[in-house]
């Protein structure tokens, strides 16, 4: 398996000072440097006051439906619709820029996130939010994080009162689209950010084993691939980022389909990375079944849904952005072989707390769901009990890996727990592999059944992201630079898809989309590679296509006001093969 140079507790430390060294302002973590300065005091802004939530009751409710599957939940979502043209305070500052401020409070909450299912930021905008005594901030938010799906779901914040702020230019006002619809009341722990000694929170059992713990030594690389998630703003689960055989750093991310992320809800995830504690609890203690230290605030957030099966119980999504390169974030190998190993290693979030690792020493068997017989329907991997550590409600979709560190399957779930010998079953990822998960993770169809795991940051010729296709594979890097009629320029957003060979890409609203790009390998019918686009648009726009291997740049040039007439260059690039 791969290693890093680092071992163990010590490349386990780095990973959570390096956003202490390398990146002091992430956007999901900001200061009070970034709230205006110059603005009315806050009693002077608009309070949105939401009604009380009853935390026993939501316990109560909790515990009834609890069992194996069942992502736990640590908000209650209270819908809401609210928007800078109908709510909040508006002021002008000294500057001449625009300020809109809400302040919204939930009596009692624990924590506080939001939905807002319009999000659409004009150059020069930005948005925060942050508790009145500036200690929590998050954001800003700008421009950059307008996204196809056009919602954004924020990270946690302690507390029931949380203030609300957009910061524009004089001419962005009109250009802002915002609409608020979920005000998550948290009414369980959620990490040290929402109570910093955790007392009352959900602990995972004193059997778990730290990452940091020398057990852990080993299986660095795999734990910094596993992360916890919010879905929807309310309910928790874990999952991965996971390789594909291209190594080009796309942001794939596993997760189990119990965990209920859908093409409609996955924008909004928030993903937390290395949040685990600092220092190894003996397992078995009390303190290893107490309160940890870890934190929340190394986070992303949104998520666009590509592929599942029930079957397998798998989910697969690519995030909006690949994580922060000071997350220290590992892509998992993998490998989809249809065979059982003789021991096997699981890296999860047991009650969504602290990350925590555990083993089986003994051979996995193949079964259907809940079932001991083998091989059953062939769908699971049974793991019979843990010799070392457990998992817990929150644990579902985290990765089981082999012995050679190969992510095989993910938690659907089991009734294993700290002083029981029973089992748990992970949907097989051999299954998974035919049921959509192979047209993502091998998009050029190399045949390839095990695949090793990633580190770093792109360096490859083309590195999709938010504005860079990279098509046939990989070979082809596709952008779009676009002008329109009032003088603004900038740079098409794909659309993401797994497709080899075509493209999506919008210019100025992400549910705008604005050009289908193709580049078809057709060196067996007359030795070129084939670009075809079509636009519907009348705006001036640039399209590139650069042949990596060679250098090779093809482009063709809309003019402004000319209708973008179709485009079937079939001599594209004389460059086969």
């Amino acid at each position: 398996m791969s290693r890093l140079p680092l071992s163990g507790l010590a490349a386990r430390i780095a990973s959570l000072l390096l956003p202490l060294l390398l990146s002091p302002g992430i956007a999901a973590a900001g200061d009070a440097d970034d709230i205006a300065k110059d603005a009315q005091p806050l009693a002077a802004v608009e309070m949105m006051k939401m009604p009380a939530v009853d935390h026993a009751a939501a316990l109560a409710e909790d515990a009834m439906l609890d069992g194996p599957g069942v992502p736990p939940r640590f908000a209650v979502a209270r819908p809401v619709k609210l928007t800078p043209k109908t709510d909040g305070t508006w002021e002008t500052l000294a500057d001449g820029s625009k300020l809109w401020r809400l302040r919204v409070q939930s009596p009692g909450a624990v924590s506080l996130n939001f939905g807002f299912t319009t999000y659409s930021m004009p150059a020069g905008g930005t948005l925060v939010i942050f508790t009145p005594d500036a200690a929590t901030v998050l954001g800003p938010y700008d421009r950059g994080d307008n996204k196809a799906h056009r919602q954004l779901w924020t990270p946690i914040v302690p507390g029931d009162e949380a203030v609300i702020e957009v910061r524009l230019p004089a001419d962005g006002v009109d250009r802002l689209q915002l609409e608020l619809t979920a005000v998550n009341h948290g009414y369980r722990e959620f990490g040290a950010l929402a109570n910093p000694d955790k007392s009352g929170a959900d602990k995972s059992g004193a059997c778990n084993v730290d990452v940091v713990c020398p057990e852990g030594d080993d299986w660095d690389p795999q734990i910094r691939s596993v992360a916890n998630y919010s879905r929807g703003g309310v309910r928790l689960c874990t999952g991965f980022m996971v390789n594909n055989t291209r190594q080009d750093h796309t942001p794939y991310f596993m997760t189990a389909f119990h965990c209920g992320v859908t093409a409609v809800n996955a924008p909004s995830m928030v993903v937390y990375w290395n949040y685990e504690n600092s220092t190894c609890r003996p397992p078995n203690s009390p303190a290893s079944g107490g309160p940890g230290d870890g934190s929340l605030s190394q986070n992303q957030t949104g998520a666009t849904w590509l592929a599942d099966s029930s079957l397998s119980d798998y989910t697969l999504v690519m995030l909006d952005d690949s994580p922060n390169p000071a997350f220290n974030v590992h892509w998992a190998g993998w490998d989809v072989r249809s065979i059982d190993f003789p021991s096997a290693i699981a890296v999860h979030h047991p009650r969504v707390e602290e990350k925590r690792i555990s083993f089986e020493d003994d051979p996995v068997t193949t079964t259907s769901y809940l079932q001991n017989a083998s091989p059953g329907d062939g769908t699971h991997i049974r793991v019979e009990d843990w010799d070392v550590g457990t998992t817990e409600g929150g644990s579902s979709g985290s990765p089981l890996f082999n012995p050679d560190g190969y992510v095989i399957g993910q938690l659907h779930g089991g009734f294993a727990a700290c002083g029981n010998s029973s089992s748990d079953w992970y949907g097989r990822m051999s299954v998974s592999w035919d049921l959509g998960l192979k047209e993502c993770l091998d998009r050029g169809n190399s045949g390839t059944l095990m695949q090793t795991g990633l580190d770093g940051v792109c360096t490859a010729a083309c590195c999709p992201d938010a504005n860079t296709l990279c098509l046939n594979g990989g070979r082809f890097k596709v952008t779009v630079d676009w002008r329109n009629f009032e003088g603004q320029d900038g740079v098409a957003s794909v659309v993401p898809s797994c497709s080899d060979d075509s493209g999506l890409l919008w210019f100025f609203e992400s549910d705008n989309w604005e050009m289908l790009i193709k580049v078809l390998n057709g060196c067996g019918f007359n030795d070129h590679y084939w670009v075809f686009a079509a636009a519907t648009t009348d705006v001036e726009y640039t399209l590139t296509v650069e042949d990596t291997q060679t250098g090779e740049i093809w482009s063709r040039t809309n003019p402004l006001g000319n209708a973008s007439p179709a485009i079937t260059d079939v001599g594209a690039f004389a460059t086969c093969p």
